[in-house]
This record gives C-alpha cells, structure tokens and sequence, in this order.
C-alpha cells in the first residue's frame, strides 16, 4: 500500500518539524514532531513514501551569488494561490526556511525520493478543513478533516498546528497520487501542487457551446442574417490574425446589424435550444444550494434568458446598443476574448463565494484562462487539445447531465460555507 509523508519544515533545526504519514485510504499511520534532515531522512527511508510533500518554497535558483544571492520576490505560484485565498508569503520573507528546503529537497531526491511543494493553508481551503487551531478549536478541526483522515482521533494527543499542517500536506500528495490535484506555477520558478476543490459552493458556466449547442451566438446570428461570409468570417480572421483588436472586431460585427430591429435578434436568441440535461443539472444544483452563475463573452441577448431558465444568481455577457428599438452599431464590451480572469473576483464577490470554492465549466480557451484561478475546472466537450491539458476534469457528451457525478464529488458538505 503507498504511503504519503507531510512535513510542516521549520526553518531551523532546533525547532520542531511536524510530520505525519497517509495510506493511500487517508489512515494516519504516524504524526508528531522531528528536529533535524538527519531524522527525516532516516524517516524517509524507514516510511519509503510514494510522494513527500513539504511546506516549505522549494527554490532552486538564486539570484545573484554567495553572500549577495537573494531569493525570488512573489512566484507565479504564489500569485495564483494569493488568488485562491492562500496568502502565501514570497520565498524572499522565507529565506532561511528556503534554502533548508532546498538543501533537504537535494538530498531526498538523491535518495530516489519524488518531492512536491506543498502550502497547507491553500489545502485547506480547497478541502474544506477548518484553519483553526486544533487545541482551540477541537471539534471544528475534526469535524472538518473527518472525511477525509477516518482514524485521526487516535493520534488527537500529537496534533498541534505544525502537526495538522503536515497530515495536510501528505493529504495533499495523496490526492495528486489519486489523480485530483494539479500544480501551479512555472517550472523555471517552482510549482506548487494543491487539490482540487472539495468545497464547491458556485459552479459558473461558459454560455455558447456549454449551456447551449451553439458553438458562438456572434456566428450563429451573422449566418441567420446572412451577413457571415461577407462580413463576420472576415473580421474574425482579422482579429485571430492580430490585425484589430477586441473591441474594434466586436464593433465591426456590431457594425454589420446595424439598422436592425433588437426584436429580430432577440427572437434569434430565443430560438437557441438549452444542451438537453442543463435544466435537470441546474435544478440538481440549487436544490443543493450552489450558487450559479454565467460568465460568456457571447451577447446578453442569450445570456439574460439562459440565466432566468435556469435561476442563475448573476450572469455577465456581452450587449448590442440600441437607439428606438434598432441596434446603432456599438457594442458593451463586458467579456472580451480573454477577459474572463479579470471578470472573475466580481461574480465571486456578487456570488459572496471565494474563489476556492468555485467549479468553472467551459470548452474554450477563454475559459481555460480561468481554471487556474477557481477551485474546480471542468472542460466541457473542449474545443481544442489545451483546453483539456489545463482542466481538473474533462467531460465529453452532447447531455450536460453527464457533469454531475463530477460536480457533486467536489461540492460542499451539505452545501454549506467552507470553515476557513
């Protein structure tokens, strides 16, 4: 059976270092305190561990040189778990504890051992594991780690804070082991694996080829007008090319129904069929009190209706202005093509969730940019290869049912806020 081992590293040997030792089943087979890299290594070799994850920045380059090297300010890793709710602190504060980290990190892989940056705090926002002292706060920390760790009441005795860190970074390794985590970060900068969400409170949705089968609502109008060889294809050649801009393609678009009646495109819209199993999934979801949301760089001609059918919280897309009922050629650009990152913390705010605790299901790259930055992400029939590489999950069927076996694995317990 693989075993996991966590390591909550103290900067300096003559303060304790917590350890603690997983199955594969998340049993605790060993907790407590070590002092020096000579008793973890002895450790390492009697626990021959699968996977070690230590809290600690694992650095492997240095700025500068001898005395004058200085250590790397915020990473890309420490940007993005900063984004989930982490608040790392850049390895720069940490440099005594840096460089012990790398030093050990040598070391253990020179012994043949596979070692992973771990930050416990991220962990357990992702998992749902209260954040709170265990001597202050017992039950809460146990209640809250009990789903995941079954046996930890027979080692309460050594769990002090350094101790539950390290359970949950050998929780963490665990779950990448099990094929439900993922790393961030750059790897010339060091990458830091953390799991998936288990606290998902919102799932926010990509509109246009995810809720709906059409691939784009731009293109599907410009074909039912008749407008899509001679001025549609045109532009987004254009602009996948780099020769305009976000906002001068979507104007150009604007620009080409301009004239029209709203009511003509709204009907258009209305004509646009929901994925069969999008109103089951929907009512499945709420009925478990997540939060739904739309988030589309499609237009609100569909993204207002989609939302009411099925009793969205928020939802934010693209609009058409109009002058007396007629579309006037300009655009309200909500969500460009890749704007999805920057639209995110506002729907978490107006959702009142972080976003740890959110699952994002979409098939194009704008989405991807997003799936980094969210507790769950989901690819959804996606339209390209990357899109699949950068997701938790990939799911591929034309009934969006299929989403929930994924979705309830990772939500909530009882729907309920997460206790971080």
């Amino acid at each position: 059976m693989l075993r996991f081992l966590g390591l909550d590293l103290a900067a300096n040997p003559a303060r304790s270092t917590g350890y603690a030792v997983l199955d594969e089943r998340g049993h605790l087979l060993g907790a407590g305190l070590v002092r020096t890299d000579g008793e973890i290594l002895e450790m390492c070799r009697a626990v021959a561990p699968a996977l070690v994850g230590i809290d600690a920045p694992l650095v492997s380059v240095l700025r500068g040189a001898g005395c004058g090297a200085t250590l790397p300010a915020m990473r890309s890793c420490d940007r993005q778990l900063a984004g989930l709710g982490g608040r790392p602190l850049p390895p720069g504060f940490l440099a005594s504890l840096a460089r012990r980290a790398a030093a050990l990190h040598e070391r253990l892989a020179g012994l043949g051992f596979a070692v992973r940056e771990v930050h416990p705090r991220s962990s357990k926002l992702l998992l749902g594991i209260s954040c709170a002292d265990p001597r202050s706060a017992p039950e809460e920390v146990r209640l809250s780690c009990a789903r995941f760790v079954p046996n930890l009441d027979d080692w309460w005795h050594r769990m002090t804070n350094d101790v539950l860190d390290a359970v949950v970074a050998a929780l963490t390794v665990r779950e990448e082991a099990a094929g439900r985590a993922r790393r961030l970060g750059r790897p010339d900068e060091g990458l830091v694996t953390v799991p998936r969400s288990r606290c998902v409170r919102a799932v926010v949705f990509d509109l246009d080829g995810t809720l709906t089968p059409v691939a784009s609502i731009w293109q599907y109008i410009h074909e039912a007008l008749g407008t899509w060889e001679s001025h549609g294809a045109r532009y987004l050649a254009r602009y996948l090319a780099g020769e305009i801009d976000y906002r001068t393609f979507a104007l150009l678009d604007a620009g080409a129904w301009a004239g029209r009646r709203r009511e003509e495109l709204l009907a258009l819209a209305n004509g646009i069929p929901l994925r069969p199993g999008a109103v089951e999934v929907a009512r499945e979801l709420r009925a478990r009190g997540v939060r739904l949301a739309i988030l589309s760089s499609g237009l609100d001609l569909l993204a207002a209706r989609v939302a009411r059918d099925l009793g969205c919280a928020a939802w934010v897309a693209n609009g058409l202005g109009t002058r007396h009922g007629r579309l006037d050629g300009r655009v309200h650009i909500r969500v460009g093509w890749h704007d999805k990152p920057a639209r995110l913390p506002a729907l978490c705010r107006k959702l009142g969730v972080r976003p740890c605790e959110v699952a994002v299901v979409g098939d194009g790259v704008g989405d991807a940019l997003v799936f980094d930055r969210v507790g769950l992400a989901v690819a959804f029939n996606p339209a390209e290869e990357e899109v699949a590489r950068r997701a938790d999950v990939v799911v591929r069927a034309e009934d969006l049912r299929a989403l929930l076996p994924v979705l309830l694995e990772h939500l909530a317990p009882d729907g309920e806020f997460c206790p971080c």
